[in-house]
């Protein structure tokens, strides 16, 4: 978590700067679908990672510490999980869309063809 937090939380104030990019005019609808899926799950990821520390100060001293661990534990995971639906970090193309677009490519392609 202490790990996991900053660079989650860096990852969406580079997200939040990439609409005023002077790139961003060029990018398609899709791309730019891509782009809202990613920083919001990005933005969800920050808000449960979050979570363990209030709920940590608001149950500290209630003698339940067994549950507090088990609660943490579970929404760091939930935090972690959404993060994963983020962008990729590193190597890519220099323009973001390009970059989500490549992303959403390798994905469809690894799922199962519906018939």
């Amino acid at each position: 978590l202490r790990v996991v937090l900053p660079g989650v939380t860096v990852l969406l104030a580079f997200l939040l700067a990439v609409p005023f990019a002077n790139g961003w005019t060029r990018v398609t609808e899709f791309q730019r679908d891509i782009f809202v899926v990613a920083f919001l799950a990005t933005a969800v990821s920050v808000a449960i990672l979050t979570a363990p520390s209030s709920y940590h100060r608001l149950r500290f001293r209630q003698g339940n510490k067994e549950h507090l661990v088990r609660v943490g534990n579970r929404l760091t995971i939930a935090g972690i999980a959404a993060s994963a639906v983020g962008p990729p970090v590193g190597g890519g193309p220099e323009d973001p869309g390009e970059r989500l677009a490549n992303m959403a490519r390798e994905w469809s392609a690894r799922l199962p063809v519906l018939s």
